[in-house]
């Protein structure tokens, strides 16, 4: 009787240990995401802030004057797509 009730007590402090350890790492598992997300956000960031405006420019600087009217409108709003584009791409990584 006493060896049942033994194994019983060493396989019950086994699951709890087992279950202690999961959430542990579910919960360091967690972190590790935000912290990824929180290194990709600042490094998109710092990236965009730096060669977006001289994108921007070199597109601005681009000469349209052979160009039809509605490729040289279209080449015009260029820019509000790579500030779109780099906006849904940090959304999108909060999302994951």
């Amino acid at each position: 009787m006493n060896s049942v009730k033994e194994t019983f007590s060493r396989t019950q402090t086994l699951a709890e240990i087992t279950a202690k350890t999961k959430l542990g790492v579910r919960g360091q598992s967690q972190v590790n995401k935000g912290v990824n997300l929180a290194v990709t956000v600042l490094v998109v960031a710092l990236m965009t802030a730096y060669l977006l405006p001289i994108a921007i420019n070199e597109l601005n600087a681009v000469d349209t004057s052979t160009w039809g009217d509605a490729e040289a409108s279209l080449f015009g709003i260029l820019g509000i797509f790579f500030v779109l584009a780099i906006v849904l791409y940090v959304v999108n990584m909060a999302m994951e």
